[in-house]
């Protein structure tokens, strides 16, 4: 299937120090897209997200996108920035796999938009995140063994927004059978988005 994908980078807060961990991200990101038609978006986000490059099949545009990203201000604001790719796939053909690639740190910092809509937004949508994050913490652990089921509804509703504010960028692909990996250097990067590249040509 064509496939249309949005990197989202985090450039707030600490992110500037994995900067020179992203030199091999074009080529990964074309990895991930693989031989079929594709559709690229780069967006970097800190208080908010902003795009850096709009939907291209141009590989240089993509790479030149990246490579352009600067540090931010002292915000994270994954989830509201998951929403606004959200809302970029939405325009895309409806018979594109649609996917966003995130790579930030594991918690969100700064989002406002609620997050029961943002599991509204997720759950309505197509859309299938995978998520590479930095300077994890063991605290930043979960267990969503729970999220499935049980008599109570409300549960899973309450299990998943504790997961969001416990660690945005495992929760969000775990909700939209998506993955979610750790890198602690350009190396370890290179090679979970190479993982990813396999799981989705293969889903």
């Amino acid at each position: 299937r064509p496939i249309s994908i949005v990197v989202m980078v985090q450039v707030g807060r600490s992110a500037v120090r994995e900067f020179y961990k992203y030199r091999g991200l074009p080529v990964m990101v074309n990895a991930l897209a693989g031989d079929t038609q594709h559709r690229i978006a780069v967006v970097e986000f800190d208080s908010q997200p902003r795009m850096r490059q709009n939907f291209t099949g141009d590989s240089n545009a993509v790479e030149q996108a990246i490579y352009s990203i600067r540090p931010g201000d002292d915000g994270a604001a994954i989830m509201d920035s998951v929403w606004y790719a959200v809302d970029m796939l939405a325009d895309e053909p409806v018979q594109n796999q649609r996917v966003i690639l995130l790579l930030s740190e594991t918690r969100d910092h700064g989002s406002r938009t609620p997050m029961t809509e943002v599991l509204r937004k997720i759950g309505q949508s197509d859309v299938i995140v995978y998520s590479l994050a930095f300077s994890p913490a063991r605290g930043d652990l979960l267990d969503f063994s729970g999220l499935q089921g049980g008599a109570d509804l409300l549960t899973p509703v309450k299990m998943a927004i504790a997961a969001l504010r416990k660690n945005a960028a495992a929760a969000i692909p775990h909700m939209t059978g998506g993955q979610s990996l750790r890198f602690e250097s350009g190396k370890r990067l290179d090679s979970e988005l190479g993982t990813m590249a396999n799981q989705v040509h293969n889903r």
